[in-house]
């Protein structure tokens, strides 16, 4: 599952604000618990722009 979310969040075809949408209504529900920390790290290595960093760190306190 990681490596799918890292896969999915490198294609560029999406802007950063788009996958921040889809990774609260696709991507939060079906990480386990398990994935969930690795998954902390990816998103913060894709989603790293500065306008979005209050929204990604919204997300990312969703999965601690």
């Amino acid at each position: 599952m990681i490596q799918a979310l890292d896969a999915w969040l490198a294609d560029a075809s999406c802007s950063q604000r788009e996958k921040l949408t889809a990774l609260e209504t696709e991507w939060l529900p079906r990480l386990g618990a398990t994935e969930r920390d690795e998954a902390s790290k990816v998103i913060t290595r894709h989603i790293n722009s500065p306008k979005l960093r209050a929204a990604r760190d919204a997300l990312l306190s969703k999965l601690a």
